[in-house]
């Protein structure tokens, strides 16, 4: 019995990174990969206290010496940035090294000055600590799973009656992050993107250059998008927005449960994880190479293991000729009732390509002051969408293509500097891509919102009665 107080130490301590993870994001966190992330930790805790077992043959104390391995560990990167304010030319290794004498001397302290009884007590203390601070995050997260409970059954009692059928056409809906819309691109980057315009109105696009949506976070707007509802609420600041449940609101939003319940197969293709998959019938199985919303990335990052959570460019350009493969192979899946939704986290920074295709220069990977490193990645971008258009159509030309972006390129957000007034850089930053294939038919979507485009084309599909909403309802400007 003696010996569970150190062992509980050990676990609350290797464990509350990933409870307080996620605590902290319930509807966002997978809760099987964060226990597998803490179950890893845990295990690292564990051999380090075997090892210093055989070798100060005291278990209370082999386990307050790891639980200090443990804590500087879980915190190197921060160590190691402390540790570079003083001496620049710092690496990895140094640091290592560095903390490995560190623990060695606490280790051996504590062998020679330190009882039994007192490292005992010490275990203790750290298992109280952290124990007080995972039942702390759990007591916080009780009104935010509550919220969810009630969210799923008011999505319950929607008010939106669908019936399943059968030979409806196959619906490829692709978000790109921060694509910015015509007055977006001009304003910002004195360019002009009517050549690609052009390309999908050939194909048969309907397309509206003048679109915004009503806010520039992509957070509140996908919310509201995949709600068809203004839903999500924006406080004006970031630091005081509620992002938890706006990430609730976008399980099973209503978008999802409208065409589910029409007899869609749900086909999800997102790399980051940010769209909830649960009810997808297929999925890109490809991992995101700059995964920053991954579990294993958040948890391990900071750690002593994050080199090998680090990415390259080239491995993201990767990802990204991988996702648009695909949905090119997408019709090969189902001739009908296939509804493949896919959200592409670029023309959003980190950049990583030029408009040749050729990987970008890590240094210009978040370089806001020159226009010309996002304008590469959007003039990419702009050749694979097209290509992949080209290829749906001309395998599935029944079929309903929708092209949208959350909102456009913010530098008003980034160079405050040069876009002082943030009120009027607003307008140019809601601006969006907005662009619906419909059977190669005309739909009218001039100046419509990405809701109310959405709303326009499940009004011809399943015959509807969705009214376009006013933007100006939205309280959340």
């Amino acid at each position: 019995m003696k010996r569970v107080v150190p062992l509980i130490s050990m676990a609350t301590l290797a464990l509350y990174p990933c409870v307080f993870l996620y605590f902290q994001n319930v509807s966002e966190c997978s809760f099987l990969d964060v226990m597998l992330c803490g179950l890893v930790l845990l295990l690292i805790g564990g051999l380090g206290s075997l090892l210093l077992f055989a070798v100060m043959r005291s278990f209370d104390k082999a386990v307050l010496t790891s639980n200090i391995f443990m804590l500087l560990f879980a915190n190197f990167v921060l160590i190691q940035d402390l540790i570079t304010k003083f001496f620049v030319r710092t690496y990895y290794w140094h640091v290592l090294i560095f903390l490995a004498f560190v623990v060695l001397t606490v280790g051996a302290l504590i062998k020679n000055l330190l009882t039994a009884e007192n490292a005992y007590m010490a275990n203790g203390i750290v298992g109280v600590t952290f124990g007080v601070l995972i039942l702390i995050n759990g007591i916080f997260a009780v009104p935010y799973i509550v919220a969810k409970l009630n969210m799923e059954r008011s999505k319950e009692q929607l008010n939106i009656s669908t019936e399943e059928r059968e030979h409806l056409p196959n619906i490829y809906f692709m978000v790109f992050d921060e694509y910015g819309g015509t007055e977006n691109l001009k304003h910002y980057c004195g360019y002009d993107n009517t050549g690609f315009y052009s390309d999908l109105r050939k194909l048969g696009f309907n397309v509206s250059e003048a679109s915004e949506n009503e806010a520039y976070y992509t957070g509140v707007v996908m919310t509201n998008l995949l709600n068809l509802d203004y839903v999500g609420e924006y406080s004006g600041d970031t630091s005081t927005t509620d992002w938890t449940t706006l990430g609730k609101l976008r399980e099973n939003p209503v978008l999802f449960q409208i065409l589910l319940r029409a007899g869609y197969k749900l086909n999800m293709v997102d790399a980051d994880n940010f769209l909830d998959a649960s009810n997808a019938d297929f999925r890109f199985t490809g991992v995101s190479a700059s995964n920053e919303l991954s579990e294993e990335y958040i948890i391990f990052s900071k750690t002593a293991l994050y080199p090998l959570f680090q990415k390259s460019g080239d491995e993201d350009l990767d990802i990204l000729n991988d996702m648009f493969a695909y949905i090119q192979q997408a019709p090969s899946l189902q001739k009908e009732n296939l509804w493949t939704m896919a959200y592409f986290s670029t023309p959003h920074d980190p950049w990583f390509v030029n408009a040749d295709g050729t990987p970008l220069n890590g240094a210009d990977r978040s370089n806001w002051e020159n226009p010309n490193i996002y304008l590469g990645q959007l003039k990419y971008l702009n050749k694979k969408i097209i290509e992949a258009a080209e290829s749906i159509i001309r395998q599935d030309p029944n079929c309903i293509i929708v092209l949208q972006s959350d909102h456009g390129w913010r530098p008003g957000t980034i160079l405050k500097d040069k876009y002082p007034d943030l009120e009027k850089e607003a307008g140019y930053m809601r601006n969006i891509l907005n662009a619906v294939y419909y059977q190669n038919t005309t739909v009218d979507i001039e100046g419509l919102s990405g809701i109310n485009t959405l709303r326009t084309v499940l009004n011809t599909l399943l015959g509807l009665d969705l009214p376009a909403l006013d933007p100006s309802e939205y309280k959340g400007h």
